[in-house]
This record gives structure tokens, sequence and C-alpha cells, in this order.
């Protein structure tokens, strides 16, 4: 009777345990140590053979030795998947840390390299407009080189054809066949031209000369006349002088400015093609620079997707072992229980 009361108490005892606070993993079958202690009890109550305790204590075992077995395999299956999801993740997590670390370093490359062939662009851009107004200044400086040549040409011309008529004019005077009347109304034309060279100072030995000459143009001499011929050979010669040397002069601005247009137009030419250069590096670094951002954003969230999988993994696979380590503790119990009932039992009977 002692017997029955304490497997009662253990029984009582064994139901108010917790043993499963996680969910199993679909390992333990349906089985109950209430059922069994009560079958034990009534039969011990009805003095029943101990090979009907005896058989029941050791299929209940059995069941919890096939349930722990099957835990066991259902666990290291569980602990190489894990293993494999660990590794696995891992290597995704390694792999988008180094196509972002890589992605980072080419964006940022990349980024570095826009600032700088965009600062070049801008100093191209600008030494292009200034080489512009610099060309342009340079044509407008020889067109107007130019109207002031055309312009000393024509004063040129007129001054050398009056003093090339006066001299004619003497000449007739010499041979009898002009009037020194002629000539005084010619001077008229020299004073132009002299105000037209803006030198009068020039003209000053011909209007002196000419002077003389008329004072005595009744009485004229050969010597008069000589010397009156010799300075506006003088001056003829004079002209023609100067004007071969302002000739020579036109073709030095002509040739200082062929060579300053020509070097400066070199100049632009180089910066032309520069500026298209760095504009197409710009715009090959901003597609980079797109690129790499789609790179950095898309290894960001592979590296933050894979993760987070890899943290739910631990955590889930740290639940399988608590449970694990729970459910195996329970086990423990039940055999230790039935343990204890074969003990009673077997003294009862004997």
């Amino acid at each position: 009777m002692k017997a029955v009361v304490l497997i009662a108490l253990m029984v009582c005892a064994f139901a108010t345990t917790d043993f499963h606070k996680i969910a199993p993993m679909n390992t333990k079958k349906e089985r109950s140590i209430i059922e069994v202690m009560s079958q034990v009890e009534a039969t011990l109550k009805t003095n029943g053979p101990l090979e009907i305790v005896t058989k029941t204590l050791d299929n209940f075992e059995h069941e919890i030795t096939a349930e722990q077995a099957a835990h066991d395999g259902l666990i290291e299956r569980s602990r190489a998947e894990c293993a494999d999801e660990f590794d696995f993740r891992r290597r995704e997590v390694a792999d988008a840390t180094a196509a972002l670390r890589e992605g980072q370093a080419t964006l940022e490359g990349a980024q570095d390299q826009l600032r700088r062939a965009a600062s070049d662009l801008k100093f191209v851009s600008s030494n292009l407009v200034d080489y512009r107004e610099y060309i342009e200044a340079l044509n407008e400086r020889r067109q107007r080189e130019s109207t002031e040549f055309s312009q000393e040409q024509t004063t040129y011309e007129l001054d050398s054809a009056t003093v090339s008529e006066a001299v004619e004019l003497l000449e007739g005077i010499f041979a009898g066949e002009e009037e020194f009347v002629q000539l005084a109304k010619h001077s008229h034309k020299l004073f132009k031209a002299a105000m037209r060279s803006g030198k009068p100072d020039v003209y000053a030995d011909t209007f002196a000369a000419l002077a003389s000459l008329s004072n005595r143009q009744a009485d004229a001499d050969v010597e008069v006349l000589e010397r009156v011929r010799n300075v506006l050979n003088n001056l003829h010669q004079s002209i023609e002088e100067n004007w071969v040397a302002r000739v020579a002069a036109e073709e030095d601005l002509i040739a200082r400015g062929e060579s300053a247009q020509a070097n400066a137009t070199a100049v632009y030419q180089s910066l032309l093609e520069e500026e298209s250069r760095l504009t197409i590096e710009v715009a090959q670094l901003n597609k980079v620079i797109v690129t790499e951002t789609g790179v950095v954003s898309s290894a960001t969230a592979k590296k933050d997707r894979n993760q987070r999988l890899w943290d739910d993994a631990v955590e889930l696979c740290t639940l399988q072992e608590e449970e694990y380590t729970h459910s195996t503790a329970g086990r423990r119990q039940e055999r230790d229980l039935v343990d204890a009932i074969r003990s009673k039992v077997n003294a009862r009977y004997q």
C-alpha cells in the first residue's frame, strides 16, 4: 500500500513539473507519464503480475530512448545546417564587405578625379575666353594698323605727286617752258602736304627757297633755281625714304602680328582640344560615380541583409540548442522517475 501511495505522489510531482517551456522539435511522440503511472498503480492495487508493470515501464523507457535518439539525430543535422548557414552567410558578408570596400575606394578615387578634372576644365575654359578676347584684340589691332597704313599710303602718294609736280614745274622754268607764277600757285599744294604730314618743319627749307625765288622771280638766276631744285629733290628723297621705312615698319608689324596670331591660335586650338578631352573625362567620371554609387549601395544592402540573416540563424540555432538541452534534461528526469518507480515496484513484489 505504501508503494502505491508513493507512486501516486511521484506522479503528482512529475505532473506539476514544466519540462517544455520551448516548443520541441517534433521529436516527442504521444505518450503520457501520468497514464503509465496510473496503469502501474492500477496493477499494484489489484496485485497484478510484475511482468505487466515491467513491460509497461520498459515500453515507456523505450519510447524515451527512441525519442532521444531521434532528437540527437535531428540536432546533429541542425548543427550541420547551422554550420553551413553560418559559413555561407560569413562568406556572403565577406564578399559584400570586399565589394563595398573596393566600390568605396573606386568611388572616392573617381570623386577626387572629378574634382580635379572639373577644376582643370574651369581653368581651361577661363583661358579660352582670355585667348579668344586676345585673338580678337590682335585682329582689331591689325585692322586698325592696316587702315592707318592705307591712309598713310594715300598721304604719301599725294605728297610724292605734289613734290614731283613741283620739280617738274621747276624743270619747266629751267627750260623756259613754264612761268614762275605756276610754281607759286603750286606752293599751296605743298602747304597742304606739309599740313598732312604733321611735320611742317620738314618743308621749312622748301618754303624758304620758294620765298627766295619769289622775291627774285624777275631776275632769278640759275643759281637760285638750282638751289630750289636741290631743296625740292631733297624733300622728295626724304618723302621716299620715309615711305620706304614706313613700308618696312608695316611689314614688320604684319610679320609680328601674324606670328602673334599664329601662336595665340595654336594655344587656343590646344585649349579647345584640352577642353574637349576634359569634358569627356568629366562625363565618364560622372558615369563611373553613378555606377560605383550603385555598387556601394548594392554591396551595403547585401552585407546588411546577410548579416541580418546570419544573426537570425545564430538566434534560431541557439534556440534549438537550448530546446535540445531542455528536452534532454526532461527525458533524463523521465528516466529517473521510471527508475524510481521500477525500484519501488521491485521492492513491492519481493
